[in-house]
């Protein structure tokens, strides 16, 4: 991605009120960093990005956890390597966003998995409980969890392919966040 273009994405997040003026500033500035300390930079994003992709799962809403989705994964875009190649392999952002917080480390039954007991978790959240779930109605199954695990798979493993090619931009996150909340979506009425 040039200069240009990702200026202008900060400036359209600033004017959609995606970012900050002050996150607009830290965004434009020379973000590269050593591997260890960009990866860190990277994990403390990952977080709150896996929290709403894991709500927007449940919950089904394009809301401000959209929103701060597509402007985290911006802003990851712009952590940048120092020497060589100024972006991770896809594999290296998949660890971060996928395979370190979300995947078992053992063979654990579905409903003693991280993920579900994640998305258990989000659901009973009492800051959630005017929001509708289905998962609430209708419980969680070992095929939601199964379906659920695939397409957040599937989300991350496209971001880090976008990342690592340093395509990740605007509307690019947003066609496949549409596509996420689609899948969630399907999986939903399949319950």
């Amino acid at each position: 991605m040039n200069k240009a273009k990702e200026l202008i994405d900060v400036l359209e997040s600033v004017k959609s009120g995606e970012l900050t003026e002050n996150q607009a500033f830290e965004l434009v500035s020379d973000m590269a960093y050593k591997r260890n300390i960009a990866e860190d930079r990277i994990r403390n994003r990952a977080d709150t990005i896996i929290g709403h992709v894991l709500k927007l799962a449940v919950f089904l809403q394009e809301s401000t956890w959209f929103k701060e989705v597509s402007a985290g994964i911006i802003e990851i875009q712009r952590i940048r390597l120092k020497s060589g190649n100024p972006y991770f392999t896809s594999d290296v952002y998949f660890k971060i966003f996928y395979e370190e917080p979300l995947e078992d480390e053992d063979d654990s039954p579905w409903n003693k998995s991280i993920l579900y007991q994640i998305i258990r978790d989000t659901v009973d959240d009492e800051d959630y409980e005017g929001l509708y779930s289905s998962y609430r109605d209708q419980g969680i199954t070992a095929a939601d969890v199964d379906m659920i695990r695939n397409a957040i798979k599937r989300f991350f493993c496209d971001v880090s392919d976008l990342l690592a090619k340093g395509e990740a931009g605007k509307f690019e996150i947003r066609a496949l966040l549409t596509r996420y909340l689609a899948d969630m979506a399907q999986i939903q009425r399949l319950a």
